[in-house]
């Protein structure tokens, strides 16, 4: 009986673990475990002194609340699991897929070739090319990705992940369904647009702004 109840706890042990890393809806590894595991492969680099690379690429699925407004959230589910899956078809057995929640997902890859992020990139381009099946239903989606790489743009998981952030930033403000990769002036920028937008905002709350009326006037009537 004491082995058994030791065999017992072990498995609500494992499972307890397997729920706190892993996604409830797709079953991937969540953004905890994501983070666990980015942090090993960049520690393993740095011990082994690896020339190789870690790139991290964050995917966003374009317009998916229109998805949910419109079909209902049931339907949000079955496209999220249908978005899981071809992702897990189309990516490489070394690859580390991971679901942050709602439509978004994260890769990460290790490579010794500096092509491994453009290789990476087309892969997840070509995986929304075909439409995705909703309840008979077949629905055109693209998505908007971020790409960050070791050491390039960082060497710790919270650079590479704010980097592949900012990088998604920028592809869905280009038009969405495409890929960027991050620059150091896509920070500049942003940070200049975060600092303007909180000095409109404080002028608005200290009513400084004075509105005046301009008519346009067409001279040639």
């Amino acid at each position: 009986r004491l082995k058994r109840a030791s065999g017992d706890l072990a498995d609500r042990e494992a499972q307890s673990r397997h729920q706190a890393l892993h996604d409830a809806l797709s079953g991937l590894p969540n953004r905890h475990h994501f983070v666990e595991h980015l942090q090993e492969q960049l520690d393993n680099l740095v011990q082994t002194r690896n020339n190789g690379r870690v790139v991290v690429a964050y995917i966003d699925v374009d317009r998916f609340k229109d998805v949910n407004d419109t079909m209902g959230h049931a339907a949000g589910d079955t496209l999220i699991m249908g978005v899981a899956k071809r992702l897990q078809q189309t990516l490489s057995r070394e690859d580390f897929l991971s679901r942050f929640g709602g439509d978004e997902f994260a890769v990460l890859r290790c490579a010794n070739s500096p092509d491994a992020a453009n290789e990476l990139a087309e892969r997840l381009r070509k995986a929304f090319e075909e439409s995705f099946d909703v309840y008979g239903q077949h629905i055109k989606m693209t998505a908007s990705i971020g790409i960050a790489m070791s050491p390039d743009h960082g060497m710790s998981p919270q650079e590479l992940m704010r980097h592949a952030d900012i990088a998604l930033y920028r592809a869905k403000g280009d038009g969405r369904g495409t890929f960027r990769f991050f620059e150091p002036a896509m920070d500049a920028s942003l940070r200049a647009r975060q600092a303007l937008e909180i000095e409109l905002r404080r002028a608005v709350e200290a009513e400084e702004f004075v509105v005046h009326y301009q008519p346009l006037v067409s001279a040639s009537e």
